[in-house]
């Protein structure tokens, strides 16, 4: 589906991941990414859902893709919470704009990678990759 997959052809392994997006449009994209990458996808339209999906699936999460900024319980009041439930689950954090440096620090202390959207196929495998293996990052689109 996705042209050129490169390194991104290395599989997830049917590794179950959660996606909480608020944008249907961005989610379907990111939801047909993570297919392409072997993922078994759990969505989710708003924190709120996020959090729910993440109870009914406890313990066969893999890692959570999760969208900073979503109308409602936004990204960092969600990621307090499944932390709460789970402090070693890999969380990906999304966001169409680098966040301020506190923010940001405190993401990164949280052992949770950053991508920003724009993201490709590749840069979406090597950043859940490096989350997955336990090395939070940070990965610019620019």
């Amino acid at each position: 589906m996705f042209d050129n997959p490169g390194k991104a052809a290395e599989s997830l392994g049917g590794i179950k991941i959660l996606l909480a997006d608020d944008e249907e449009r961005l989610r379907t994209i990111v939801e047909m990414m993570l297919e392409e990458l072997g993922a078994e996808v759990i969505v989710a339209g708003d924190g709120t859902s996020a959090l729910e999906a993440f109870r009914l699936h406890t313990g066969g999460i893999g890692a959570v893709v999760l969208d900073l900024r979503m109308r409602g319980l936004g990204g960092v009041a969600v990621l307090e919470r499944l932390r709460e439930n789970d402090p070693t689950v890999p969380v990906l954090i999304t966001s169409g704009a680098i966040p301020d440096d506190d923010v940001l620090e405190r993401l990164l202390a949280s052992g949770c990678g950053f991508i920003e959207k724009p993201f490709d196929l590749d840069g979406l495998a090597a950043a859940l990759q490096a989350i997955i293996g336990g090395r939070a990052m940070v990965q610019r689109s620019r």
